[in-house]
């Protein structure tokens, strides 16, 4: 069980806001107007939030399981795809290991971030191409369009190429403009419910989404952009799953040599339109390398329906196994490390440690994600994160100021400390740097000035450590 994080809280909170009748506000995002309305993100991972809460109720499983569901539902579309493009049975059940062993895609859906949900509406798109229902295509790339700009790249070229099936089979000149009612009121509606959704405030909307996706733009020359984009971008896959930037590296140049040779179709074209938005303006983020993994993946099934394997079945069965363990070993290897700290990072027993530590008077709390779920089901307790400013809660009207740290600090009473039974002691599990909720201090702060000088330590020190990584 991943520990709860940043990502996770973020993308939860507005949803939960709305559902305790506050409005899709937030009080955890920087950024200016939040508190109004909350537009810094697109809203269709938000609004199946609020479904998936309405309908599960709240807790730190419940918040998760729906993205487990969408990597499930989208594996279930691929394969269907891949069926329907006559490719061999066991070469697809491969595609499947591979996709969902992904780097990017299997530690994003313990985020809770969009790109399960964009895994999901691609394989509903490329079924829709192999079996021609082309509606479910223009469906699924309708949704995407409220989901993240980078998948526009690929919705736009879908839904355009809906439109240009649908003339292709539909003769008169008129209709060709005005029957695909369906087709061009899927994307309408989607974008006029949208809006009412954030009341017309459109201004509001810009402001808040130009300063998130400012933290994401590529920036430098030429140079430094091919850099980022092609080599820096899978820094985390050279060692572990080298495969993932050959296929993405060799789905490009087969889509070029596609193109050159003027044989379009979705697939080559959504590739390289993908690769020349990103090129030009999105940064080396990692994470999103699933999307580019995916329609590589979409570009090159050709190939991968001539493929064409040995009779003898002892051959292909042991190179199928030898690449099935390759592309497990980094997920395998993150699991059993789970598996053997599973005491140390069950969520639900430190939560029971937590409740029944804080006072329940109006207190607020910050320190670790977590806590956000000890805060949510009580009135009394407000969460804020203390790497996040600015904060958005006078701290002088409440009787309780708490964090949870993995050390004690000045003028800070230790509540409790959180201790775990039969704790991993291996050597590797040590020293590989990975953090449980073993060892967590519950303090409170005997003033205001004092809570202050603490939440601006721990923000320096965490600013610090993420400025080691390259990819923030």
């Amino acid at each position: 069980m991943p520990l709860a994080w940043v990502d996770e809280i973020s993308g939860v909170e507005p949803a939960i806001n709305f559902l305790q009748g506050n409005g899709y506000t937030s009080q955890i995002w920087p950024h200016e107007g939040v508190e109004k309305q909350f537009l810094a993100y697109l809203p269709l991972q938000g609004w199946l939030h609020i479904l998936t809460q309405y309908i599960l109720g709240f807790s730190i499983y419940m918040v998760r399981f729906p993205y487990a569901i969408y990597l499930l539902l989208g594996a279930l579309f691929l394969y269907k795809a891949l069926k329907k493009t006559n490719i061999n049975t066991l070469v697809s059940l491969f595609i499947i290991i591979l996709v969902l062993n992904e780097k990017s895609l299997f530690e994003t859906t313990r985020g809770i971030r969009v790109e399960p949900i964009t895994f999901l509406l691609l394989s509903i798109s490329v079924y829709g191409f192999s079996t021609k229902k082309i509606y479910i295509v223009a469906l699924a790339s309708s949704l995407m369009i409220v989901l993240h700009p980078y998948v526009w790249p690929a919705a736009g070229v879908f839904l355009f190429a809906c439109f240009y099936f649908w003339n292709k089979t539909t003769k008169h000149p008129v209709l060709r403009f005005i029957k695909p009612n369906i087709l061009w009121l899927m994307p309408v509606t989607i974008l006029v419910f949208f809006l009412f959704f954030i009341h017309f405030d459109i201004e509001l909307l810009y402001s808040q989404f130009v300063n998130q996706a400012e933290r994401h733009t590529s920036f430098g020359g030429i140079s430094s952009r091919f850099y980022n984009h092609f080599i820096r971008r899978f820094w985390p896959y050279y060692i572990t799953q080298p495969y993932v930037p050959l296929l993405v590296y060799f789905a490009l140049g087969y889509s070029i040599y596609k193109a050159v040779k003027m044989e379009w179709n979705p697939a080559v074209i959504a590739i390289l339109l993908t690769h020349v938005v990103w090129f030009a303006i999105l940064g080396p983020m990692h994470r999103y390398d699933s999307v580019l993994v995916f329609l590589s993946l979409f570009a090159v099934l050709p190939l991968l329906s001539s493929i064409r394997l040995p009779q003898q079945k002892i051959i292909y069965t042991l190179v199928a196994l030898l690449l099935f363990g390759i592309s497990c070993v980094d997920v395998a290897s993150r699991q059993l490390m789970a598996t053997v700290q599973k005491t140390e990072r069950s969520p639900e027993k430190f939560l029971t440690w937590l409740n029944t530590n804080i006072d329940k008077n109006p207190s607020i709390i910050s320190g670790h994600e977590i806590a956000y779920y000890a805060a949510v089901p009580n009135d009394n307790i407000d969460f804020f994160l203390f790497n996040t400013t600015p904060y958005r809660f006078d701290f002088d009207t409440y009787q309780n100021l708490y964090l949870i740290s993995e050390k004690t600090w000045p003028n800070h009473e230790v509540v409790s400390k959180y201790a775990v039974q039969n704790t991993v002691s291996w050597d590797w599990i040590k020293n590989s740097g990975t953090r449980t909720y073993k060892s967590l201090y519950l303090l409170k702060a005997k003033s205001v000035q004092d809570y202050n000088h603490a939440l601006r330590k721990m923000k320096s020190a965490n600013t610090a450590e993420r400025s080691k990584f390259t990819y923030q």
